[in-house]
């Protein structure tokens, strides 16, 4: 499913059901909208599951209703189009109380060029899987993978990852409420890496990283911690 155009306010789409091979795509979009993910399973071996176009540059609200369980995913071939199982090119806002997977077996599990957000009750558990078939293929990407900032002011977020679980590619990451959990078991793979800083206001952080040179905190900047726990 494809939407070319979106221009009207307060717009929502409602996606739900099972899909084994398919993709929600948005081309072009100029206003801010949601995306209520319903029960939904939606897999494409291909590439993205979710997938928003480089012309996109309004925010997507990712919202789960309270008593969903959904899984999406994707990239689980060397020859995924793509960058992640959930692609984005603008923010992203995680909220709602439901529970909703990713899984990428071959690229980052989810990925914009903008901002993400994680906040209020968000239940989400982020997977990046080894299922490679020889040392020469490329490894599994990132957990959260983001241009801009990645902040966290709620919700409980649990990331298994061979790549970075969290980075910010140019900015900061933000823990500013919520449990955070990512283990991490690549080489030189990081919990959390940030090109500007790392800053742990309140909530909690629990990392674990298992591969050779691997680092639980990485940053070019700062890191400061005034609250919560890791």
């Amino acid at each position: 499913v494809e939407v070319y155009s979106l221009s009207n306010n307060k717009v929502e789409f409602v996606l739900k059901g099972t899909c084994s091979d398919g993709q929600f795509k948005i081309s072009a979009c100029n206003t801010d909208y949601k995306i209520t993910l319903y029960d939904l399973n939606l897999t494409n071996p291909n590439g993205a599951a979710i997938y928003i176009g480089a012309d996109v540059t309004s925010k997507a609200f990712i919202y789960a209703p309270e008593g969903t369980a959904n899984v999406l995913t994707g990239c689980l071939n060397e020859n995924s189009e793509n960058k992640a199982t959930l692609k984005g090119s603008a923010d992203m806002i995680f909220c709602g109380r439901g529970q909703t997977k990713v899984l990428s077996q071959y690229k980052h599990a989810i990925d914009t060029n903008g901002e993400i957000y994680f906040r209020g009750g968000c239940k989400l558990n982020i997977v990046t899987e080894d299922n490679h078939l020889s040392d020469t293929d490329e490894l599994p990407g990132d957990g959260v993978h983001a241009n801009g900032n990645i902040v966290m002011t709620g919700g409980e977020v649990e990331i298994t990852s061979v790549g970075d679980g969290v980075q910010s590619g140019d900015e900061s990451v933000v823990l500013k409420g919520g449990y955070l959990k990512v283990t991490t078991t690549g080489e030189k793979a990081h919990a959390l890496k940030a090109a500007k800083d790392v800053n742990v206001v309140d909530g909690a952080l629990h990392a674990i990283v298992k591969g050779a040179a691997s680092k639980g905190i990485s940053t070019d900047g700062g890191f400061v911690m005034s609250g919560g726990t890791v």
